[in-house]
């Protein structure tokens, strides 16, 4: 089925390795002077909280590059460092819906946070730290939910990695509980809510296993990113 597209340019909030933000998640990182300085700036002259591009840096082959996917995001809080400190801004994001870059090779690096410099400058000769960057917005799940062999694929993965959570003796009962009516859940979830219920399972599962997730979990855990991205291309 044919669905519309819908574009926009959106200033670009480029996050650290390994950080991610999801739709619906919340993420707190470091961000350089010049980068806090432009997104107060900004929020102090629009009318609205503005959107955002928040689009993760990976590494592969030992090179770092802006990825394809990110979120929109709003600007959920800014905390200032205390006076005469070496502190970084930090800066919490609310991720809102998943977006994809039309153009990945904008020229920008990733931040240093605790310097003076710009995070996310241009590295020829036009520093910006909010540089403005095309994006393609995807289409609500109702209007084109993922196929039924995605949602399938989805729906055993998830299951299989939230009932390893549910049976690890290391977490308190009620945790365990919780686990396995997270994994009940999915069972009965409809495809146009699958999408949704993936991000909020990866957010839980990154929350509180971020150093718990063997090699096995992690296939799990990276396979419901994978699956739900493959329907948005």
């Amino acid at each position: 089925m044919s669905v519309s597209l819908s574009h926009s340019r959106l200033p670009l909030i480029s996050l650290p390795y390994p950080l991610i933000l999801l739709p619906s998640a919340r993420l707190t990182s470091p961000i350089s002077n010049n980068q806090a300085d432009a997104l107060i700036r900004l929020s102090n002259s629009s009318i609205t909280n503005p959107l955002f591009a928040a689009v993760p840096f990976v590494q592969h082959d030992g090179t770092t590059s802006l990825h394809q996917w990110g979120v929109t995001a709003r600007i959920a809080r800014v905390v200032r460092p205390r006076a005469q400190s070496d502190e970084p801004y930090l800066l919490t994001l609310a991720g809102i819906t998943r977006i994809r870059l039309t153009n990945t090779s904008t020229n920008t690096s990733p931040s240093t946070n605790n310097s003076g410099t710009s995070g996310t400058s241009d590295a020829s000769s036009h520093p910006d730290p909010l540089p403005r960057v095309t994006v393609i917005h995807s289409p609500p799940d109702a209007q084109s939910p993922p196929a039924s062999d995605i949602v399938q694929d989805f729906k055993a993965a998830a299951i299989r990695l939230l009932e390893r959570f549910a049976q690890d003796t290391s977490q308190s009962a009620r945790k365990r509980e919780s686990w396995a009516r997270i994994a009940h859940v999915v069972d009965e979830t409809e495809p146009d809510k699958a999408a949704a219920l993936a991000d909020a399972i990866v957010s839980a599962v990154g929350a509180e296993h971020p150093d718990k997730l063997g090699e096995c979990q992690r296939v799990f855990f990276l396979f419901i990113l994978s699956c739900f991205l493959r329907y948005l291309v």
